[in-house]
């Protein structure tokens, strides 16, 4: 048996093709990729083209040709593009994890379309840190927003960016959505739901962090890697930056609905492989996932099935904070939860009259309604 170590590198791809070369080339410059053979590794490239209208395959197909004369058939990197007819990103993501990456990974690194990685060595020093910690389950490079690096920010910019610092040091693990590496045992323990209405990336982080809800949370089995970044597009006008946070209260509840459902069938079958289990409910009842909530709603009430936009206030609590800082955090909190408050009320609407999808940048899925 060989012992180059295996990698798949996945990136999901939903009418991107204006983003497709820029983000293919910063990935194919990575390390992994450029020096393979000299770190005894066999790297794959899999672009997965999800429900494509526009040339994201055509413009990948074209890119892959060309790159093929540096990556030459047989060598110890292949390109692959999977191309699927139906979008959604929960289902191109199983698909990565279980279907598409090689069955004999060592790790599978997942990639947003939509992101330029910043140095040639991230996902080799990603890589490094996972292997030196076994507690560690998911690493992930910082994120930057563009607006960053703009010269000139408007208002709106400058507070998108607080807020967002602001959430970043009030959370204790987080998986950056865009791109992370996790070991590819870990990657297919987790199945999610197909119609799942909100961020996956919450989704992913709730089942790591809780071992697939069978022990309590354990932020340590998420990481960042400081040493290694991205850059991505963010969100500038104010309609766009609402309706993600309304996906995202949308999600929160999914996610919490969820992960209850979970840990009880683990409390009545503790023998019930959950992986198995939540890839048949999706093939037998791809639904189902949305009378839950509607379940979880009718039973316990609407605002107490929701997470409550006074989280914003938790950090008040946290006694490695001090008075002094504490102090300076809230203006920026107290900005973040008035903002919160209309968004709140919109998802509760949303999850009171079943109009859960198609709330942001989902068209693939507009259509979808909790029956009532």
């Amino acid at each position: 048996m060989s012992d180059l170590l295996k990698i798949s590198v996945g990136v999901v791809a939903w009418n991107e093709e204006a983003s497709m070369v820029p983000a293919l080339e910063s990935i194919l410059k990575q390390t992994v990729f450029r020096n393979a053979k000299s770190l005894e590794c066999e790297t794959e490239l899999i672009v997965i083209a999800n429900g494509c209208i526009d040339r994201t395959v055509e413009v990948t197909a074209d890119f892959f040709k060309k790159a093929r004369l540096e990556f030459p058939e047989g060598g110890p990197v292949r390109l692959r593009l999977e191309v699927v007819p139906e979008a959604g990103f929960a289902n191109a993501w199983n698909l990565l994890s279980h279907t598409c990456s090689r069955p004999d990974a060592d790790f599978i690194y997942f990639v947003n379309a939509d992101i330029i990685i910043d140095q040639t060595d991230a996902f080799e020093q990603m890589l490094r840190q996972l292997q030196k910690n076994y507690a560690m389950k998911v690493i992930s490079p910082l994120g930057h927003k563009h607006i960053e690096a703009a010269k000139c920010k408007s208002l709106f910019d400058r507070l998108n960016l607080a807020v967002t610092r602001f959430t970043e040091r009030n959370q204790t693990a987080q998986v950056r959505g865009h791109c992370f590496c996790a070991g590819a045992a870990t990657m297919r323990t987790v199945w999610l739901p197909k119609l799942f209405p909100g961020a996956v990336d919450g989704c992913f982080k709730r089942m790591i962090v809780s071992d697939m809800a069978d022990a309590p949370d354990n932020p340590a089995r998420i990481g960042i890697a400081h040493n290694a970044g991205y850059t991505f597009e963010a969100y500038r006008s104010f309609r766009d930056i609402y309706f993600r946070r309304v996906r995202l209260f949308v999600g929160q509840t999914f996610i919490e609905a969820l992960m209850h459902h979970l840990k009880k069938m683990r409390a009545e079958q503790p023998k019930l492989n959950l992986t198995a289990y939540l890839r048949a409910r999706d093939e037998t009842e791809p639904f189902w996932l949305y009378r839950l909530v509607q379940l979880s709603i009718h039973v316990n009430g609407l605002y107490a099935t929701m997470p409550s936009p006074w989280f914003r206030f938790r950090f008040w609590r946290n006694p490695a904070i001090s008075i002094l800082k504490k102090t300076g955090m809230l203006p920026v909190a107290l900005m973040a939860f008035l903002f919160d408050v209309p968004v709140f009320l919109s998802a509760a609407w949303r999850l009171k009259t079943g109009r859960v999808a198609g709330v942001w940048k989902d068209t693939h899925n507009r259509e979808l309604r909790i029956e009532q």
